[in-house]
């Protein structure tokens, strides 16, 4: 049987769930929220959304029967649409990040862990068969145990149209389209490659003469995990040429040589004696948002799903928390200021 689905946003990452949603053999749309105009008209005109399944209140639109309420409006609108899903006696997926406020984040996942229905949290870089096959390597069957990891992002385009993008929209708002936006999916790709948590965070963060946000588009970044391993970042948004992919390239120092993450490719380099592998992941989900929706599929099911909950989310959420508060006040921030050990 088809899994039900409200979704609730029509705009640019909501016309992308659109379409996963009606190729899908497996989803049902049973409506679709939006404040009208005319993201409304396009998506009703691009998949043949009928007048009865179109809502501008997400009230009426939870009256309907459904097993999953997928989130694709602006951040800060997040947090009030899922709890009144979760409510409604509906699972819930809600696009990355969770919310731009960390502190209404926490109370969000303390208020998920009281309902009978499950809330995800669509962290679509995890959904990368080389950041997966990375992780089957991280053993001394494969490249070795993890010692050092340097990651270095640059985007920003070629020309300056995507900032221009982000200043005619509501991202403009946000204080940092790095930190709001971009570091949440390296951080949360970490913890997942690591299966390890951040324990620590020391920061320093700029802008170049054109950024158009308030807070830091440049940030250098040390960060600690569990068992003293240490991950340097390196990220800008606002950069001018010499692009790297939104994956961003990885570089891990193991106990039995290096591995690089470039673009598809995934290099190895062995020590003197070492005979490092690369492994490959028999359990990818799929990619990117595709993935993504199988496997929130087999979760409103009851089988086992890859997809982050809310409770996972809220420790990838800390590490960028705690990066901008080391970049706000100078210093170095422990990750238990902000949440529980583990």
């Amino acid at each position: 049987m088809a899994v039900r689905i409200i979704q609730v946003g029509s705009g640019g990452w909501g016309m992308s769930w659109l379409r996963l949603i009606q190729e899908s053999r497996d989803c049902d749309l049973v409506a679709l929220v939006s404040r009208g105009g005319a993201n409304m008209e396009k998506a009703k005109a691009a998949w043949k959304i009928s007048d009865e399944r179109c809502f501008t209140s997400l009230e009426r639109a939870l009256d309907r029967d459904a097993d999953l309420v997928i989130v694709t409006v602006p951040h800060h609108l997040h947090l009030e649409i899922a709890q009144s899903a979760l409510k409604a006696g509906k699972n819930v997926l809600i696009e990355k990040p969770l919310s731009d406020d960390f502190s209404k984040a926490k109370d969000f996942a303390a208020f998920v862990s009281q309902q009978k229905r499950q809330a995800w949290v669509s962290q679509n870089f995890r959904n990368r068969e080389q950041l997966w096959n990375m992780k089957a390597s991280l053993s001394g069957e494969g490249a070795g145990a993890p010692l050092y990891v340097n990651i270095h992002f640059r985007q920003g385009d070629n020309t300056r149209d995507i900032m221009l993008w982000r200043r005619e929209s509501w991202r403009a708002a946000q204080w940092s389209f790095l930190l709001k936006e971009l570091v949440i999916h390296h951080f949360d790709m970490l913890r997942f490659l690591l299966e390890r948590e951040a324990v620590r965070v020391h920061a320093t963060g700029w802008r170049f003469p054109w950024s158009c946000s308030a807070g830091p588009e440049i940030l250098s970044a040390q960060i600690e995990f569990e068992k003293g391993l240490q991950v340097t970042y390196v990220g800008t948004a606002d950069g001018l040429g010499m692009q790297t992919g939104y994956e961003a390239h990885w570089f891990i120092q193991t106990d039995k040589g290096s591995m690089r993450w470039e673009g598809k490719e995934i290099l190895l380099d062995a020590g003197k004696e070492d005979h490092p592998r690369l492994l490959s992941a028999l359990d990818f989900p799929g990619f990117d948002r595709e993935g993504v929706l199988d496997e929130v599929i087999k979760g409103v099911q009851g089988l086992p799903c890859h997809v982050p909950t809310v409770t996972d989310n809220i420790r990838s959420m800390a590490i960028v928390e705690a990066t901008a508060r080391s970049v706000l006040e100078r210093r170095e921030v422990w990750i238990d200021e902000l949440l529980p050990a583990s």
